[in-house]
């Protein structure tokens, strides 16, 4: 600290006002000061305040600021057109700027030290914790007549009551908290608190001075650096709310100006009003007699062309676009590209529009940085439990985004509001927390808070996906009130809304029909938006339709037409595609390496196969599905030549996946990573995360689907795309219904099938369907039957054999399936020529090993010409025989219409083609002088002049190099007590982490955590089915090179362990692993080269140290910038958290080579 002594800055701006737009009104002020706060580095960081021309002759009297429609990027909870607490958004703004700004200048100008004190009345033990500040909160209530009087308030030794015990003596003994500046900052900001907790403004007057001494608030006052007296001057009498103080000799406002000496006041240009012409062409429109003239200049959004059963979709964004608070979110909101709404929707498939809106909603909210979506439609309902017997309540709160109404018998939306919130007896219970009575219980739903825009669903489709056609009647005018939990509390604001928008289904069910809406952009007019039919409307004629979602918006909440343009005119723009030069593609590749099984003919040598694929981390179902992919020739021709968009500048899949088809052809008879895609693998869906196992049947559609997204012209459909035909014939009059659905694969039913030809003809069984439903024809109420047939054959046939039941159990059956399939009897017209070629030759075999979809391996079997097979397991390309192949358990198959072009017919130009290894740049040896000057401890390193060879870890070295040094496997063991049958588990770990209470001993830490120890609760045994108890043991399958153990110090509710753990400089790994005896494992004894050190009493406080052993008989310990020599002994008598070792052999630090 350069001094103790604070200006008071003035809260204006000389010569420079702000003139503010559609911002908060409060942020005038707040602005002007932040702004005078702020020095010279500020304003080169801060774009919008560089409107001020602080060098130009001439400085502006007035500017514009610019509109903070993103403000919620400060804090969530702002809003526009909303007043804000001031000190709240100036702690959001300085938050925000330091997140953006490199370096960070706002900690350099506001950033403080605050020193708490805690010392134990028993032991007087002290423990001390230091907190950054960026303001300090000052209490004014009762006695703060003066600044320094609160100051003294805030730093004063207050007694706290025993709550937790003293770290020393253990007393559970009160405490004395003391709080104090431990270092000042440049520009000292202080929060006078205003507003008790109950929202009520304190307005007691504060006196504070023009200069101010920080000395007596500081935890060393005495320090050398605080060399100015005192000086107080006049105070003012206004009632403050936030005071800027700025250390003496900080620059003022005014000097940020150099070129000149005098101000000259400018007349500020004011901004050009701009004239938004909202009128739309109703030339065409047909115009119901009682619609007024008005309606010709109202604004309403564009129509939406109906792209293929798309009417669900348009009709959900034509609501959500006349929520004018959403579109100003979309609009302001800084966002993460999304993957997929949702991967079960399909193109050219109906879906139901309620499920696709709250799909939508939630894509944008995972989406978003800021959740301007849960500002908006969140809201929270309270379920509300209470005992017929003690009458103890329970109340349970739920986040909601919508209502779902039950509305069967009902006739006004009143009423199903009602029936949502009525009081029902629920008979089954579980006994009361309380009297601890079985007795029934009463539930009653209220709204505990009212969301700013109200979506309700009327739920017209049972579970038998009837619909129901009952007219309910609604409302424009909603009043909300009867249905709160607390109507008369202030929490909930206004509750009457007003209707905008009624989303109607027209047909039978959900996922046929068609959608279309009605919106009321202004108070005053309405619209129906049926697809591109733009058409408006009376009034009366909306309030009479079957709605099916209604939304309804507060009363004070924008309307459509409060949303504006920044120009007059916009010229829609055309998407610009920019065409990829065709480049021709050598495929053929050379195998002469390869190393074959003797039953595998010779011409194997010359076949060409994809490239292996490195195993990074659980990603065998990866590396099997694009494989098979791999290997399926149309799909790699339609990657390879389709037109597409690239769905973000950072990272698009459909280039990705061009460039993964490319580099597994031409690095045949090699291994590569894939790891841009498998870091993206979120992408393809959001529930897909790294390092965990994956289903590849859903990982397969997933795929699909997100290339059918991404390309132009939809070649996944011509290749995988068929259709089926779902047949209802009547019992009585033989009355047929028929409907067709698109498929991309065939799921068939295995259990107690054994040739794959049984399976078809399950799948294409006639069968009874349970139950009677009402014919079309003859109106009998009789029992149906159900067929599927094959309507449409596919290019490519993938069927998915259904292994795992509802209990993810697997089923282990064999079924036979065969090389040639003949689609012919199960189709639904066999002799037709439409279908073409029914036979079909299988080329992949999608395998898995393990007991559940989410654990064991996965590889696949490829045959990329007739008379070739390869077993590709991740990395690992091997020549096998057919009959190999035939004797699989089969869980995806791949088969391809006879005339398809195989793998081998990739190839275009030549015959013959290398396989080219995958080339990493190689760094040269850089000279690097690592002089230590042990005395001093300041280190010197020399580097050359040129430093561009200096090396880098890439990622694109190969293979993972984090998972070659930390990765290691641990393997669990599941073994039954009553047959002792054992189930394994092997897992990835890049570290262990050891419970150690109570453990005296890094071995003994490792041997508790490899303990045998039995499970809680029984669970059927795969081999004897007996439900009994089983034992669990976990073991090191494989040791890395490095190993890194995490020593649990913190438990559940974050207090520290602080007992004492040995631990050794040498350590044999050998009584811990799975087969210590294997030689595998090489070398089992580990060097500990590296001790992570925690100090404090939590986690998220304290301070971290950590001590280093470069080279056999050295340890360094390291403090941040304080570098010490130490003995060993202090190395290993610390209380650690993180302990590293290396296996024995490897290099140590003083062996590196820069």
């Amino acid at each position: 600290m350069d001094g103790t002594h604070y200006d008071l800055k003035r809260i204006r701006i000389p010569k420079c006002g702000i003139l503010l737009g559609p911002m908060h009104s409060n942020l005038e002020l707040l602005l002007s000061s932040i702004v005078d706060s702020l020095t010279t580095s500020v304003f080169s960081m801060v774009d919008w305040l560089t409107t001020l021309d602080l060098h130009q002759q001439h400085p502006v009297e007035v500017f514009v600021a610019p509109s903070l429609n993103n403000c919620s990027d400060m804090n969530p909870e702002f809003r526009m057109y909303q007043q804000q607490d001031a000190h709240e958004c100036l702690s959001g703004l300085l938050n925000r700027l330091r997140s953006l700004a490199e370096p960070d200048f706002v900690e350099q100008i506001f950033g403080g030290l605050l020193r708490s004190r805690l010392q134990c009345t028993h032991c007087l033990h002290v423990s001390e914790t230091f907190d950054p500040i960026l303001d300090l909160s000052l209490a004014i209530e009762g006695p703060c007549t003066t600044l320094s009087n609160a100051l003294e308030l805030f730093t004063q030794i207050e007694q706290i009551e025993g709550s937790t015990p003293c770290e020393k003596c253990k007393e559970k003994v009160s405490r004395e908290k003391e709080l104090k500046i431990e270092q000042a900052p440049e520009v000292l900001v202080l929060h006078l608190k205003r507003f008790n907790n109950d929202g009520n403004k304190i307005i007691d007057i504060v006196n504070y001075p023009f200069e101010l001494d920080l000395k007596p608030f500081l935890s060393n006052p005495n320090g050398d650096d605080n060399v100015k007296e005192v000086r107080l001057y006049d105070s003012r009498y206004q009632d403050a709310y936030i005071l800027f103080y700025k250390r003496i000799g900080t620059p003022w406002f005014t000097s940020l100006k150099e070129s000149c000496t005098s101000y000259t006041t400018v007349k500020a240009k004011k901004p050009e009003t701009v004239e938004q012409d909202f009128t739309v062409n109703v030339s065409n429109a047909q115009y119901s007699p009682s619609l007024p003239d008005h309606y010709s200049n109202t604004p309403v959004a564009a129509g939406l062309f109906n792209l293929g059963n798309t009417g669900f979709f348009n009709a959900v964004l034509q609501c959500l676009t006349h929520t004018a608070p959403f579109v100003e979110g979309v609009k302001t909101c800084d966002h993460i590209c999304p993957s997929n709404i949702n991967h079960l929707f399909k193109k050219n498939q109906q879906q139901d529009a309620h499920e696709f809106l709250l799909c939508m909603l939630n894509e944008v909210q995972q989406s978003t940085r800021t959740n301007f979506v849960e500002q908006i439609f969140g809201g929270k309902s309270r379920s509300r439990l209470q005992c017929t017997h003690c009458h103890h309540v329970s109340d349970t709160y739920e986040s909601m985004l919508d209502l779902s109404l039950a509305i069967e018998g009902v006739l006004n939306l009143s009423d199903a509001l009602e029936l949502f919130t009525r009081l029902e007896k629920i008979v089954e219970s579980p006994p009361c927390e309380k009297c601890k009575e079985k007795v029934p219980r009463e539930k009653e739903l209220k709204i505990e808070q009212a969301p700013g825009v109200l979506v309700l669903h009327l739920m017209r489709f049972n579970n038998n996906v009837e619909k129901i056609i009952d007219f309910v009647n609604y409302s424009s005018e909603l009043d909300l009130k009867p249905f709160l939990s607390n109507p008369n509390g202030e929490d909930n604001g206004e509750t009457k809304y007003d209707l905008y928008a009624v989303l109607v289904h027209d047909g039978n069910s959900s996922s046929s029909g068609h959608y279309f809406c009605y919106v009321h952009p202004s108070p005053d007019s309405w619209y129906n938006l049926d697809d591109a039919k733009v058409t408006p409307v009376a009034k009366y004629e909306v309030l009479r339709r079957a709605a099916y979602i209604l939304f309804y918006k507060r009363i004070g909440t924008p309307w459509f037409t409060s949303l504006t343009e920044s120009s007059t005119t916009v010229k829609a723009k055309k998407l610009k595609i920019r065409k990829r030069e065709s480049v021709e593609q050598d495929f053929t590749v050379n195998v002469s390496n390869a190393q074959y099984s003797p039953s595998v003919p010779d011409h194997y040598s010359n076949t060409p196969v994809a490239a292996g694929l490195f195993n990074l981390g659980n990603t065998c179902f990866f590396n099997a599905v694009l494989q098979c992919l791999a290997h399926t020739a149309p799909f790699v021709e339609g990657v390879k030549t389709c037109n597409h968009i690239c769905s973000s500048r950072d990272f698009c899949f459909l280039c990705l996946l061009k460039g993964f088809m490319e580099d597994a052809l031409n690095l045949s008879g090699d291994s590569f990573s894939p790891w841009q895609l498998v870091d993206n693998l979120s992408d393809i869906n959001h529930l897909f995360k790294p390092n965990q196992q994956q289903d590849a049947h859903e990982f397969l559609r997933c795929m699909l689907d997100k290339v059918q997204q991404s390309s132009e012209p939809n070649f996944v459909e011509q290749i995988f795309g068929g259709q089926s035909r779902s047949r209802l014939q009547c019992t009585h009059c033989h009355h047929v219904s028929d409907t067709s659905e698109s498929m991309l694969d065939l799921s068939l039913a295995i259990k107690g099938v054994i040739y794959l030809s049984d399976a078809l003809e399950l799948f294409t069984r006639l069968e009874q369907i349970e139950g009677s439903t009402l014919c079309e024809k003859c109106k009998e109420e009789v029992p149906r039957e159900k067929g599927l047939k094959i309507e449409q054959a596919p290019e490519v046939l993938v069927l998915h054999l259904m292994r795992f039941n509802n209990n993810a159990e697997k089923i282990i059956d064999f079924v036979y399936y065969p090389f040639e399939l003949d689609l012919n009897p199960f189709l639904s017209n066999p002799n037709g020529d439409g279908n073409g070629e029914t036979k079909y030759d299988l080329y992949s075999v999608l395998v898995h090993d393990g007991n559940s979809s989410s654990s064991g391996h996965y590889f696949c079997y490829v045959r990329p010409s007739p008379d070739s097979w390869y077993n590709l397991d991740d990395a690992k390309v091997t020549p096998v025989s057919k009959y190999k192949v035939l004797v699989q358990d089969a869980y995806i198959l791949f088969y391809k219409r006879k005339g398809t072009p195989w793998f081998t017919s990739l190839k275009v130009s030549s015959t013959t083609v290398k396989a080219k290894k995958l080339k990493i740049k190689t760094m040269e040896p850089v000279e690097y002088n690592f002089t230590r000057n042990v005395s001093n401890m300041q280190y010197s390193r020399t580097f050359p002049d040129d430093d561009s060879n200096i090396p880098v870890v890439q990622k694109s070295m190969e293979p993972n190099l984090v998972k070659q040094i930390f990765g290691g496997q641990s393997r669990s063991r599941l073994q039954c007590t009553h047959c002792h049958h054992v189930s394994d588990t092997s897992e990835s770990i890049l570290d262990l982490s050891l419970a150690i209470k109570g453990v005296l001993s890094l071995s003994d830490a490792l041997e508790l955590f490899t303990r045998l120890e039995q499970l809680e609760g029984s669970t059927p045994c795969e081999k004897c089915k007996e439900e009994v108890p089983r034992e669990i043991g976990l073991k090191i399958e494989q040791a890395p090179q490095v190993l890194v153990l995490h020593l649990m110090r913190f438990n559940n509710n974050v207090e520290k362990i602080i007992d004492f753990l040995n631990y050794p400089s040498e350590l044999n790994l050998k009584p811990f692993l799975s087969n210590p005896n294997s030689d595998d494992h090489g070398e089992t004894e580990y060097d500990l080269y590296a001790v992570l050190v925690h100090h404090g009493s939590s986690s998220s406080s304290g301070h971290y140290v950590c001590y280093v052993r470069p080279s056999p008989d050295s340890w360094y310990n390291l403090d941040d910038a304080k570098v010490t020599p130490v003995t060993k002994d202090v190395a290993l008598t610390q209380v650690a958290y993180i302990l590293f070792y290396k296996r024995k052999g490897t290099l140590w630090f003083s062996s590196l080579e820069f």
